[in-house]
């Protein structure tokens, strides 16, 4: 009977500190909130100290902000919330909900939604002994931030965001920063096929800045500190120099070969027009990957807009010479005409174009044989016969053998001219092109 008695008294005297316990921490809340005033500052506070840890980065070209995922940290000393840890041996720190006790009016002056101003997430926040609290809490940073994208798809941004008490001076409490630098800490994922690191993002933050200000306005003579947050950070998007990039210097190199061709085939107007098309369409393409900027046109987007109309004018330029070679001609060209097509046709490596339009003898090709028939190098007889080695055996004519018919060669002066027109056309479209690309070569080769 008497060890029953026994334990019974122990479960009370157990159940009774379990009870007092958690009296102490009610009771103690009790008081703290008993006569507290949440819309007054804290006597003798004298700074909020402010830490920034980015989490994610990320910006919209589109609407020209920035978007920071971020933890900001603040913490401050308000007597009121104070108590002795011998009275309390208990209780080491109380959570509150922020909206029971006073807490800084920090918030973000350049917010891209004003009205989301004073927007927070419901985080409690922790009180210690000391009188010491800590208020953490997540948030996203929408910040207006001018789009430079010039250079495009390796473009670099420089934003910032402005935080600061909306209402309070510097007179009432200073803002006091832990380091000049923000944490930044993005998420990396190890990839296992490669010895590389992923993320969810397509931007790399190149620096990071913390600086505080002061401010004086015209309405009032008291200081207002802020806090300005600095981000630099520079796209990271390698996919798009195979969509994008790429595809563009291969088309200039294409168009090319429509000079190359002989000059009097149909083929090079159908190739010209297939480039401008392909052009047209790449354009397109890019206007849809690119934002549009009201201030400045991406060098990428002027590549491809001058290549187009590099295109159109070699476009244009082909059928020119097409219609010059193939159109009937009775008369040579002048003497004169012949000699200076003499010497550009040894300028350009033209000799087989020019032998066959200064032969002496009667010329071995028919009067309505083909442009395209007379490939560089090709040398045929009256029956279609090649001749490899470039020596047509010379064929018996009624008249002296040391005049030309002049309505058999006329067409091949004509030729002779198409040829040197589209070489000229292809040195000049090479050097044009190698300006662009020089002129691009910050997107173009990274």
């Amino acid at each position: 009977m008497l060890n029953h008695l026994l334990l019974l008294c122990l479960l009370l005297l157990s159940l009774d500190g379990t009870a007092s316990t958690e009296t102490v921490e009610q009771r103690l809340r009790l008081h703290l909130l008993h006569t507290y005033d949440r819309t007054s500052l804290p006597p003798n506070i004298s700074s909020v100290a402010v830490r920034f840890t980015v989490m994610h980065v990320n910006m919209i070209e589109a609407e020209e902000v920035m978007e920071l995922d971020a933890w900001i940290m603040m913490s401050w000393m308000d007597s009121r919330l104070t108590w002795s840890e011998i009275t309390a041996s208990h209780v080491q720190k109380l959570a509150f909900d922020p909206e029971k006790i006073w807490h800084p009016d920090i918030v973000l002056f350049n917010n891209a939604e004003p009205w989301k101003t004073g927007a927070r997430p419901n985080t409690l926040l922790l009180a210690y002994p000391s009188g010491e609290i800590l208020y953490v809490f997540p948030t996203r940073l929408r910040v207006p931030c001018v789009a430079d994208l010039t250079y495009w798809p390796y473009d670099i941004h420089n934003c910032s965001a402005k935080y600061g008490s909306w209402v309070h001076d510097g007179y009432a409490f200073d803002l006091e920063l832990h380091g000049d630098t923000p944490e930044v800490e993005i998420d990396l994922v190890k990839s296992f096929q490669e010895e590389r690191n992923l993320t969810r993002g397509q931007w790399t933050v190149l620096g990071s800045s913390l600086q505080k200000s002061t401010m004086f306005y015209a309405c009032c003579a008291e200081p207002y500190p802020h806090i300005t947050l600095r981000m630099l950070v520079q796209r990271n998007a390698p996919a798009f120099a195979y969509t994008l990039q790429m595809p563009a210097i291969a088309l200039s190199l294409v168009t090319s070969v429509v000079f190359v061709l002989p000059p009097g085939a149909l083929e090079k107007a159908l190739l010209g027009g297939l480039c401008l098309l392909l052009h047209l369409h790449f354009l397109a393409y890019t206007a849809l990957h690119i934002p549009h900027s009201p201030s400045h046109t991406p060098i990428l987007v002027r590549f491809v807009s001058e290549q187009l109309v590099l295109t159109a004018v070699s476009v244009v330029l082909t059928a020119v010479v097409t219609r010059v070679v193939r159109d009937p001609h009775s008369r040579c060209l002048p003497h004169a005409a012949q000699r200076v097509l003499a010497v550009c046709s040894i300028c350009f490596c033209l000799g087989n174009y020019r032998r066959m339009a200064s032969k002496s003898e009667l010329s071995p090709y028919p009067q309505g044989l083909k442009g395209e028939d007379l490939e560089l190098g090709e040398e045929r007889d009256f029956i279609g016969r090649n001749y490899p080695n470039g020596t047509v055996p010379s064929t018996p004519s009624s008249g002296n053998n040391n005049t030309l018919n002049e309505s058999r060669r006329a067409p091949l002066d004509y030729l002779l001219l198409g040829a040197i027109i589209d070489r000229a056309c292809l040195v000049l479209y090479i050097v044009v092109v190698v300006g662009f690309l020089v002129s691009c070569k910050s997107v173009l080769f990274w």
